[in-house]
């Protein structure tokens, strides 16, 4: 399941809550959508909603609700956003110009990772090919190869605060950001569930 949620005002009065604000949240799988617009945005939402299901990976942005909910079903995994990690690196060259090679850099990382993810998903028919090994192979690399880099400039006391700050997020976050690679079919991002919300916010 593909998991996201955006505020959405409903003026309507309820005992025991304050304003106006509600939620529209939205689960995407493989042949459904669902929408559920509800006054919370906690994980009581998609605890409730995806209860009974048989989906065990959920694909979602890094949104706390999201790991509490999952804490709580046995055998769920997160798959978390890459779209967003990247944001991340935007942000910082966007705010400190100083740093723009440096978030540059990693935002080119991101996107190889992409070409390699797309290049296995492409073999992934054939699992015990040598195409989809070889493959398999290079993404696997690659991803090693980001967690090296991140920590060894997370071990370099040079690094800029804002940098630090962005690898010790993904740092924190990495699990739930390579869980793609023991399932190929996997989106590396959450950008399903951001388009099917874009109709109902426009």
């Amino acid at each position: 399941w593909h998991a996201d949620e955006t505020r959405w005002e409903v003026f309507e009065e309820l005992p025991g809550k304050t304003g106006h604000r509600w939620y529209l949240w939205v689960f995407e799988a493989k042949r459904a959508v669902l929408f559920v617009l509800d006054p919370s945005r906690s994980a009581a939402v998609p605890t409730r909603t995806l209860a009974g299901t048989h989906g065990r990976i959920l694909s979602v942005d890094r949104y706390a609700a999201y790991r509490k909910f999952a804490r709580g079903v046995p055998g769920m995994l997160l798959a978390l956003c890459w779209a967003h990690q990247r944001r991340d690196f935007l942000r910082v060259a966007n705010d400190h110009p100083a740093l723009w090679a440096w978030a540059a850099q990693w935002v080119q990382h991101i996107g190889q990772l992409y070409e390699l993810h797309r290049a296995r998903r492409m073999r992934m028919d054939e699992p015990s090919s040598a195409a989809f090994i070889a493959s398999d192979a290079r993404l696997r690399d690659h991803v090693l190869l980001l967690q090296q880099h991140c920590d060894t400039e997370l071990a370099d006391p040079q690094l800029a605060a804002p940098a630090r700050k962005v690898l010790r997020v993904m740092k924190s976050y990495w699990p739930g950001l390579v869980v793609f690679l023991e399932h190929p079919w996997l989106d590396l991002d959450n950008n399903a569930a951001e388009r099917a919300l874009r109709p109902a916010v426009v």
